[in-house]
């Protein structure tokens, strides 16, 4: 469904994968496409649009050869790439719109670990919000203020640890010692 509820919003895609639209179907049985993704190879869809409360809504794309997240306006014309280069956004966590901040996961540091990211709603101000190397996998609260974060590295096993929206380290939940790796 769109943000208010006055039409069912869905993805078709060809056979080939070369093409995918987001499509709109009001109560009155219209519809209209809101998108059109096209390649020469493939498509891959990323799930559905991230509705704000402002109007409009956030989307994932890999047009550039990279997945990325774009602003659209509610009609499907696009306000601004919010992401950009030659890494990947792994996942969509949440927008709190009162501050303006888009948090997501990324590729950006290192192709084969991922950090917890924020960019504001423009495209600007991107920030790395973890701090070690490694995987980090978040799990925000409804209200964005806070995450735990499931870290690890080469020489550590999974963490658990607190952190706020910012980043700030709160508490170490779980520390998962393991005595016998520092021998």
């Amino acid at each position: 469904w769109n943000r208010d509820g006055s039409a069912v919003v869905y993805q078709i895609q060809d056979r080939e994968q070369t093409w995918l639209e987001l499509v709109s179907a009001a109560h009155d049985g219209t519809s209209r496409t809101i998108l059109r993704e096209t390649t020469k190879a493939w498509v891959k869809p990323h799930g559905p649009p991230y509705w704000l409360r402002a109007g409009g809504f956030l989307w994932q794309s890999e047009r550039s050869d990279w997945r990325h997240l774009y602003r659209y306006r509610a009609d499907g014309t696009l306000v601004k790439q919010l992401t950009s280069g030659e890494w990947e956004v792994r996942e969509l966590h949440g927008v709190d719109e009162k501050s303006g901040l888009v948090f997501f996961s990324s590729t950006k540091r290192r192709p084969i670990g991922l950090d917890v990211d924020r960019v504001r709603l423009d495209g600007s101000s991107m920030r790395r919000l973890s701090e070690q190397a490694g995987t980090h996998t978040a799990t925000f609260n409804p209200s964005l203020t806070s995450y735990v974060d499931r870290w690890s590295d080469i020489r550590t096993p999974d963490q658990a640890r607190l952190h706020r929206a910012d980043g700030k380290l709160v508490q170490i939940v779980d520390p998962n010692r393991v005595d016998g790796l520092g021998e």
